[in-house]
């Protein structure tokens, strides 16, 4: 269901703590979002509590050294919290830079470029990004 620790490690080329601790924020019952920093800081400047996702990418992003947390649009409605966001990502500032993904239609993680990502929704579903 999620990625391996060995897998987050290999492809994002970083410790094996840091993989553990991103694992770890992927299984909501391991590591709590509330004792990041970032995570705090957010929370701070919204009116209403951030989804756990939300949380779970910005602690992300502040273990893996990201640029922020950022969706890619496609043509489906999602849900009402995600509208059209079809995924989410920590911004490694280059769209083939390895990275944690979420994709909100599986609703499942993935540790690759949100590039790649992308190009393989195209060519294997009628979703198109905007």
């Amino acid at each position: 269901m999620y990625p391996s620790v060995h897998t987050i490690q290999t492809r994002l080329g970083i410790s094996r703590e840091k993989a553990t601790q991103v694992r770890g924020l992927m299984d909501k019952s391991r590591i709590k979002t509330r004792s990041f920093e970032s995570v705090r800081a957010l929370e701070a400047q919204c009116f209403n509590k951030p989804e756990w996702i939300e949380r779970c990418l910005c602690a992300i992003d502040e273990v893996i050294g990201g640029f922020g947390v950022e969706g890619i649009d496609g043509n489906d409605y999602v849900s009402p919290f995600w509208r059209h966001k079809r995924i989410a990502y920590v911004n490694m500032g280059d769209p083939y830079a390895p990275t944690v993904i979420y994709d909100t239609a599986r609703e499942k993680f993935y540790v690759c470029s949100w590039g790649d990502h992308v190009e393989l929704l195209e060519r294997n579903t009628s979703w198109r990004s905007e």
